[in-house]
């Protein structure tokens, strides 16, 4: 396994999550012995796979290299997909089935944008780099490494919706 840094557990759910290369593998509880098996993946069609998406599948239910992930209160997941440039948001209780996709998609226009600030220069709507989320009930923030920046969205955001604030 090739676990990455980040790890979050979200209370209300009691998930675990941890980034494993293309993927993120999330236990219901605290693992209690060695090897123990997930209970549920992201961004793989399955367990058995860890392929990241090559440029031409990038869809909701895909990541190429989740570098961070962050658990509202309420549920929702938010993942910093640093290879596609991009940042998802799968709303409660989604996360915990097989084969779930993502409601929201910030960094690109839509699920298939996978570009550094999405073709183009950066603004407040567009990441290159996402290296680190946190999430609450009000606020989304996101280190978006590449740009020099932190930006944040308040309150419940949509695909497409600009950052309230860019910091840095």
């Amino acid at each position: 396994s090739t676990i990455g840094r980040g790890q979050q557990l979200d209370g209300g759910g009691g998930l675990l999550w941890l980034e494993d290369g293309a993927r993120l593998l999330g236990w219901r509880q605290a693992p209690r012995y060695h090897h123990e098996p997930a209970d549920v993946v992201l961004g793989q069609p399955g367990f058995a796979s860890r392929e990241g998406a090559d440029f031409r599948g990038v869809t909701a239910d895909t990541l190429a290299a989740p570098a961070d992930v962050a658990v509202a209160p309420d549920g929702r997941v938010a993942v910093a997909d640093l290879a596609n440039a991009r940042v998802l948001l799968y709303p409660p209780g989604v996360a915990v089935s097989l084969g779930a996709r993502a409601a929201t998609v910030l960094g690109q226009r839509d699920f298939g944008g996978f570009e550094a600030n999405d073709g183009g220069p950066p603004n407040e709507g567009v990441l290159s780099g996402p290296a680190g989320v946190a999430l609450n009930d009000d606020f989304l923030a996101v280190a978006d490494t590449e740009n020099h920046r932190v930006l944040v969205w308040r309150g419940r955001v949509s695909t497409g919706r600009r950052a309230a604030l860019v910091l840095g």
